[in-house]
């Protein structure tokens, strides 16, 4: 096998481009943009999936996941 190097022609390098100083203005206290006060978060709804998982008796109208399974192995 050949190496790629005895095959293919070195690639031409380019000469490197000297950089440029940047000015840097200081901006004035009372040139700087005002930020708006940032108002409250609206109180988050609870999920209704936040009490999968919990044994025992749920206060807020949840199915009862046992009995719907019953229904549905009794329909079948």
């Amino acid at each position: 096998d050949r190496k790629a190097a005895e095959i293919a022609p070195p690639a031409p390098v380019a000469p490197p481009v000297p950089l440029r100083p940047v000015a840097v203005a200081e901006a004035p206290v009372a040139s700087l943009p005002r930020i708006a006060p940032v108002a409250p978060a609206p109180e988050p709804i609870p999920s209704r999936y936040a009490s999968m998982g919990i044994v025992g008796e749920s206060a807020d109208g949840a199915i009862d996941l046992d009995a719907v399974l019953r229904r549905r192995r009794a329909a079948s």
